[in-house]
């Protein structure tokens, strides 16, 4: 039996290959927005790819090409420090899926400078709490179809006027009806 053996070519390791390497680094602090030094002393950019920024006391991993160094990902962090989501060209972050979920031990704050916007043309918006403060500095207006509020007790303040209007109002009242003021006029 005839048999011929090629051997099939060896290639160098990688890290003799030009082109990028990755090694893991640990973040000494952080230069500006958009540079980290790291514990070798180099100073690294972050990846586009890289959402969590790092912090200074971070494992990270770096692929290295030439004299550019970029920050591919954050590996560990020490303790339980907060992480923060940030796009590292400063863009907008936008998550969609068909369902989103976010779940919180303690608290979910949701903050900004201008405006939130809850949206749902075709659905509900609904609010459950054991306890609901509203503080606006302006107006609240609120347009619907119905509106139906029910409680043990509803106290209205106004400093100036309060005024409501209908073409059919009712005032109904199981017990007592008390009105007091320093003039009344009807009619």
């Amino acid at each position: 039996m005839n048999m011929t053996v090629q051997q099939r070519p060896t290639k160098a390791p990688c890290s003799s290959q030009p082109g990028a390497s990755l090694r893991f680094e640990h973040i000494q602090a952080q230069q500006r927005d958009d540079l980290w030094l790291l514990q070798s002393k180099g100073l690294a950019t972050r990846a586009l790819s890289c959402l969590i920024e790092p912090l200074p006391g971070d494992r990270v991993l770096v692929a290295v090409d030439g004299e550019e160094s970029v920050i591919l990902s954050v590996i560990s962090r020490s303790g339980q420090a907060t992480v923060s989501l940030r796009p590292a060209n400063g863009g907008d972050l936008q998550v969609s899926a068909p369902a989103i979920s976010l779940t919180a031990d303690r608290e979910i704050e949701v903050q900004a400078q201008t405006s939130v916007m809850l949206c749902a043309p075709f659905g509900a918006v609904e609010a459950v709490a054991h306890s609901l403060t509203q503080s606006v500095s302006s107006s609240v207006v609120t347009v619907a179809d119905s509106i139906v509020e029910k409680a043990r007790n509803v106290h209205l303040t106004a400093d100036e006027s309060i005024i409501t209007r209908a073409r059919v109002h009712s005032v109904t009242a199981d017990q007592d009806l008390f009105m007091d003021a320093d003039r009344i006029n009807m009619g």
